[in-house]
């Protein structure tokens, strides 16, 4: 949100348009350009402003401000209809003027979220940290967890049918499986391999 022509409903409807998917957005951006300050949550309706030049260290959460409440109702109202799509008591009490409560809320977004109805949006800046503590926070509430997604099949090296026939859990007990990803030359530490690890337990060898 930080950079110049940054538009963060322009870009919400560019989801719908190019992507076919549904955009829900659970944050708002304050400000836009030089003028980020930082988001609305949605989901509790307060505010995280970002103070001071310490790359996103120090913030502040308070009350929305008077002339960004409507905007927030607003949207806030879109996010509640696509959530208790999830869930048909959900949606029965919302329709009788009952909307869910915070944990409610988050257990909705995360359901639709898995299942690929809808897919949450918020706003920052990650190369001034604003916003990422937000984002982390979504990645802990509406994510799947390893253990939440189906065994990773692969095959043997030595395989030369490739038949993924043989599963690999996310748990440290099953044997090691690794995808290197990146590969970088760092002129302080060396070589650096990126990887993520999909089962099993990495650990450091030591030198004779």
């Amino acid at each position: 949100m930080d950079k110049i022509g940054a538009d963060y409903f322009k870009c919400v409807e560019m989801i719908k348009d190019r992507t076919g998917g549904t955009p829900c957005p659970i944050a708002l951006p304050i400000g836009a350009e030089d003028k980020l300050e930082g988001a609305i949550d949605l989901i509790k309706m307060e505010e995280w402003v970002w103070k001071g030049e310490d790359v996103g260290a120090s913030w502040v959460r308070q009350p929305i401000r008077e002339e960004l409440k409507d905007l927030a109702d607003e949207w806030r109202g879109k996010m509640i209809e696509l959530a208790v799509e999830m869930d048909d008591a959900a949606m029965e009490a919302y329709l009788e003027g009952n909307e869910p409560d915070e944990a409610t809320l988050r257990k909705l977004i995360r359901k639709g979220t898995l299942s690929l109805t809808f897919f949450p949006v918020m706003a920052g800046s990650a190369f001034k940290n604003k916003g990422v503590q937000l984002l982390l926070n979504a990645v802990i509430d509406f994510l799947p967890a390893p253990t939440d997604v189906p065994d990773l099949m692969g095959f043997a090296p030595d395989d030369e049918t490739e038949t993924r026939n043989i599963a690999r859990k996310a748990s440290d007990s099953d044997p090691f499986s690794a995808l290197a990803f990146k590969i970088m030359n760092d002129p302080f530490v060396g070589s650096l391999t990126f990887t993520r690890i999909y089962s099993g337990a990495l650990k450091k060898a030591t030198r004779c």
